[in-house]
C-alpha cells in the first residue's frame, strides 16, 4: 500500500483570488484613509490656534498682566505663533519672554487675519487691548476643493473665541 501524505496549502487560483479581492478593497480604503488624515490634521491645526488664544486670555487674567499672542514669522500665522509677556515693555518680543510657542502647520493651509494683524494683546481683565476695539477673524483656508475643512476663528473684543464653519461657494 502506498503511503499518501496529505499536502496542505493553497492553490495558485485561490491565492490570486484573495490577492485580487485585497487590491480592490485597498483601492477603496486608501483614499478614504488619506482624506480622514487630512481632515484630522486640519481640525488639529485650527483648534490649536483656538486653544492658544484661549490660553493667552487665561494667562492674562491669571497673571493680572498684559499677555501677547503673535505670529512667529512676520504675518505668517501658519508658520507658528507664541504667547509672551513683554517684560521689558519695549513693545517687541525678546528672547526669554515666551510663555509658550506653537509650531507651524504641517499641512499647506493658509491662515490670514483681519487687517493682517500680527500681534494681539489681552489685558489683565481678559479683554483685547482697548485700542483695537473690534472683532478679528482668523481665516483657516485649505484648497478650494476641500472648502468643507475651512474654518473662521473669531476673536471678539471681549476676548472670547469662537469657531465658525466657512460657507463654501456653490
Amino acid at each position: 500500500m502506498k503511503n499518501r501524505r496529505s499536502i496542505r496549502g493553497f492553490t495558485l487560483i485561490e491565492l490570486i483570488t484573495v490577492m485580487s479581492i485585497m487590491v480592490v478593497l485597498l483601492g477603496f480604503g486608501v483614499p478614504s484613509f488619506v482624506d480622514f488624515v487630512a481632515r484630522s490634521r486640519a481640525t488639529t491645526e485650527y483648534r490649536e490656534l483656538q486653544k492658544a488664544l484661549g490660553l493667552a486670555r487665561s494667562e492674562a487674567i491669571t497673571r493680572a498682566t498684559t499677555v501677547n499672542i503673535s505670529a512667529v514669522s512676520g504675518s505668517d500665522w501658519e508658520q507658528g505663533f507664541r504667547i509672551w509677556i513683554d517684560t521689558d515693555t519695549d513693545g517687541s518680543y525678546d528672547a526669554g519672554e515666551a510663555l509658550r510657542e506653537f509650531s507651524g502647520f504641517v499641512s499647506d493651509a493658509d491662515m490670514s487675519v483681519t487687517n493682517n494683524t500680527t500681534n494681539f494683546q489681552f489685558t489683565s481683565e481678559g479683554f483685547l487691548d482697548a485700542a483695537i476695539g473690534t472683532d478679528f477673524v482668523f481665516a483657516y483656508r485649505t484648497s478650494p476643493e476641500y472648502c468643507s475643512r475651512d474654518r473662521n476663528i473669531r476673536l471678539k473684543h471681549t476676548g472670547h473665541v469662537s469657531l465658525e464653519e466657512r460657507a463654501c461657494p456653490p
